[in-house]
């Protein structure tokens, strides 16, 4: 079961007014959480609140890097090259991390 399935049986959980489900997948989702970025980060975002969050993928894990999808995609009018702009540690909130993609079953 990927994360987007877990999220829709949590939502129906609070419909059905399953509590013991609805936590069950919380805490599948927050340890998977606390393996992938720790223990610190986490509470730092629990803390600072979703609307100060905002989520980034490195431009060496995004599977949009050297694609024309690429928010740093550059192709030149007069002769056709083209390049990214980007190092293996920028970061943007457009990218999409391979793992994310995986789960999603994107490419």
């Amino acid at each position: 079961m990927n994360i987007e399935e877990m999220l829709k049986e949590m939502d129906k959980a609070i419909e059905d007014d399953n509590t013991e489900k609805f936590y069950r997948y919380s805490g599948i989702i927050l340890e998977s959480l606390r393996k992938r970025i720790g223990d610190g980060l986490l509470s730092a975002m629990v803390e600072a609140g979703p609307e100060r969050v905002a989520i980034i993928t490195r431009c060496k894990d995004c599977i949009k890097r050297n694609t024309p999808d690429c928010f740093m995609w550059f192709e030149c009018s007069h002769c056709g090259a083209q390049w990214t702009g980007e190092g293996p540690e920028g970061f943007c909130v457009a990218g999409v991390h391979r793992d994310a993609a995986a789960l999603k079953g994107d490419k």
